[in-house]
């Protein structure tokens, strides 16, 4: 079988990185494929660059809109997508060349309904793979992997092949900044039977900076522990999901207050203490024991650190930064 695979391409502000994207794209050996462009309003040239790409190759389409964000560009993606099976790629990011194939003749030899690749991480100075152990898994035990926090499912859109079918009317919230792909991939599970993983890295992911301090904070980090609420929300029928979603959600503001905590200077802490009270108030509902349980004693440890000594955590950030 030759399925037609939609790859659907969000664009904004990204011309030097976007031509070897779609190289990657051109060039895959799985050739039936539709090349879906967003350009979200750049402001530089990624807009002409889609363009002077759909003179070259009849299977590409491009859309031009206002800056709506991601989620609204890959919901106009979706309402324009022709294919079976769906893939989302991130403008900065790329393909190895045969990555379409493997996904495709994996979802296509084992019938199933997600397949999610492995990936490498690529930083300015080095590279590094992240490898899942192939298996092929319930739909529960996908869920709980992703609610767990633990690595193996992922809360990525981009690295995974998703049925059209299966997708339904299940569309990105755009009023997420951030974490709108993990809400999405966990709308997506619940209609699954059987989810695959491989463990061929097949997905380029750019990491623009090497270093922690680099991801400084930004309000828009509450989106993420407001889409691990919906997440919550959607999980309130099944009490083992339930306890898992709340951990979820504990996890999610943990690393967001974290990461406030790391990055904002020292005379700027106290312009952020209606955020921290928001991500404490989320931290509250996951008890610790479960947090020792389903993690590990140094998350636990830092977790509850991050809760009640904030001070003392910010103490300890050369400590941390040199042991990553």
């Amino acid at each position: 079988m030759n399925e037609l695979i939609s790859v659907i391409v969000p664009v904004y502000n990204v011309e030097n990185y976007l031509e070897k994207c779609l190289y990657s794209l051109l060039n895959q050996t799985y050739s039936n494929i539709q090349i879906v462009l967003i350009d979200d309003g750049s402001t530089d040239k990624s807009g002409k660059i889609c363009d002077s790409y759909l003179e070259k190759d009849k299977r590409i389409v491009v859309y031009h809109t206002s800056n709506r964000g991601v989620s609204s560009a890959r919901n106009l993606g979706l309402a324009n997508s022709k294919g079976k099976y769906i893939y989302f790629l991130d403008p900065d990011d790329y393909l190895e060349v045969d990555a379409l194939e493997k996904l495709h003749d994996h979802i296509e030899k084992f019938a199933t309904d997600l397949v999610q690749c492995s990936y490498y991480k690529n930083y300015l100075d080095k590279k590094s793979e992240v490898v899942h152990s192939r298996a092929e898994i319930s739909k529960q035990k996908a869920i709980q992997s992703l609610l767990r926090w633990d690595g193996y499912i992922t809360s990525f859109c981009w690295d995974k092949l998703f049925k059209r079918e299966r997708i339904g009317d299940t569309t990105f919230k755009t009023n997420l900044k951030v974490g709108e792909d993990d809400l999405f991939v966990f709308e997506y599970l619940l209609k699954c039977e059987k989810v695959s993983v491989i463990d061929d890295p097949l997905y380029n992911y750019l990491i623009r900076t090497n270093s922690a301090i680099g991801n400084i904070y930004t309000a828009k980090k509450k989106d993420s522990v407001k889409a691990a609420s919906a997440i919550f929300e959607l999980c309130d029928k099944d009490s083992v999901m339930k306890e898992l979603a709340k951990l979820h959600v504990g996890l999610s503001a943990f690393f967001s207050c974290a990461n406030l905590l790391d990055t904002i200077p020292r005379e700027e802490f106290d312009l952020f203490i209606e955020d921290r009270k928001f991500y404490i108030d989320k931290m509250s509902s996951c008890h610790f024991n479960v947090i020792k349980r389903e993690t590990c004693t140094k998350i636990a440890v830092l977790y509850k650190m991050v809760q009640y000594c904030p001070r003392v955590y910010r103490m300890t950030g050369a400590i941390r930064n040199k042991k990553r």
